[in-house]
């Protein structure tokens, strides 16, 4: 039925054949066969016989493996508004892997996807414009492209728009908005997502300070492959926060899944609590920490404040939004208008008591020497930050 109505030049029929000769129908499979029917479908405008073409060219099946053939159908099916097929070219294209104008065309094959609906080429877009591929580093359009993406349902896009609005990259920082992202796409089965809103109520973040919020979102996101998640569940454990039982025997095994992962602080933490004799000692158990890598930290309040963005650190309850009081105007002080500055700060015994800036960096050292003045609770950690004014 489906030869005939190829045969009749019906492009939907022909695609329809050729499925059927790749084998769709259990049928035997004549792959020469189903490649030109493709074609046959293709050249009636079906933009799905074109992909299903595209695909068989690059794969080498029916027909020689053409790349440039390949290309050739993947954009053919695009102009014909198959949204996967501009998704798939365009990113490709982006990556350098194919295209004589590479990055570029690969943009404005991903835009095209992306104004037909489909979540990925939004994603893939946002992350062009983001690291700058293809086309300038353009913060505000990968947010705005994220959220587009996180709307149509890509719970990793939603990810990322939380942490624009973590971070203030191409919007206002909006902490409560991130929440409400982080659980959207915490909610839609993305890990990461719990972790980070785990982080969150954690620290009391754009919220309130919710311990037993907070395992319950690293037990999700570790249970969803989260190397952060497992790690975080492991140190609330060790130290039986948020309603837990303390127990070194579990938290050793969710620290070595998490550095199975790829998680280096897992192992680090894993040396501590499980050394090569066998040992454990009260002072091992207290060594492992926790690892926040999210949020910005505002110091101070109206124009007296200095920020830090793309927070890490390993302090043992480092919260997010704890203030430096008067050393923060001091701070904002040091940096210029609009510089930033990479550091590495040190805090021993609830002071600030170095930082990695080099010899010659005079803001590095007066920042340091602003903040140092300011006392930070009974903390001994490291925080690695970009300091703006």
């Amino acid at each position: 039925m489906f030869g005939r109505a190829c045969e009749a030049s019906h492009a939907q029929g022909c695609f329809n054949f050729g499925v059927a000769l790749r084998g769709g129908d259990g049928g035997p499979v004549d792959e020469p066969g189903a490649i030109a029917a493709f074609e046959r479908g293709c050249n009636g405008n079906d933009g799905p016989s074109c992909d299903a073409a595209a695909r068989m060219f690059a794969e080498g099946k029916g027909a020689p493996e053409d790349d440039v053939r390949a290309v050739s159908l993947y954009i053919r099916a695009c102009e014909l508004n198959h949204w996967q097929a501009c998704t798939d070219i365009g990113h490709a294209m982006v990556q350098g892997r194919v295209g004589s104008k590479g990055a570029v065309e690969g943009r404005a094959l991903l835009a095209r996807g992306c104004e037909g609906g489909n979540p990925s080429a939004c994603y893939l877009l946002a992350a062009a414009n983001q690291r700058g591929t293809g086309g300038p580093v353009d913060p505000a359009a990968a947010a705005q492209l994220y959220g587009r993406s996180c709307d149509l349902g890509a719970a990793p896009a939603c990810t990322q728009y939380a942490f624009a609005f973590l971070r203030g990259e191409g919007v206002a920082i909006d902490v409560s908005r991130a929440r409400n992202l982080f659980d959207r796409a915490c909610a839609a089965g993305n890990a990461s997502a719990c972790n980070n809103q785990g982080l969150l109520s954690k620290d009391g973040v754009g919220g309130p300070l919710d311990l037993t919020r907070a395992i319950e979102l690293f037990e999700r996101g570790c249970d969803g492959g989260d190397p952060g998640a497992c790690l975080n569940l492991g140190v609330a454990v060790l130290r039986g926060v948020g309603g837990l039982e303390a127990d070194i025997k579990r938290a050793a095994g969710l620290f070595k899944v998490a550095c199975e992962r790829g998680e280096q602080v897992a192992c680090d933490n894993l040396a501590k609590i499980v050394p090569s004799r066998g040992a454990e000692s009260s002072a091992q158990a207290e060594a492992p920490r926790w690892n926040t890598t999210i949020g910005s930290l505002t110091i101070g309040s109206g124009d007296e404040t200095a920020t830090f963005k793309d927070v890490r650190s390993t302090c043992n309850a480092f919260r997010l939004a704890l203030t430096f009081g008067t050393a923060a105007g001091e701070a904002r002080k040091c940096l210029n208008d609009t510089a930033t500055y990479r550091v590495f700060l040190a805090i021993e015994g609830g002071r600030l008591t170095s930082s990695s800036v080099e010899p010659d960096d005079a803001a590095g050292r007066c920042t340091t020497n602003a903040l140092g003045s300011a006392h930070l609770s009974n903390l001994t950690c490291t925080l690695e930050a970009s300091v703006s004014r």
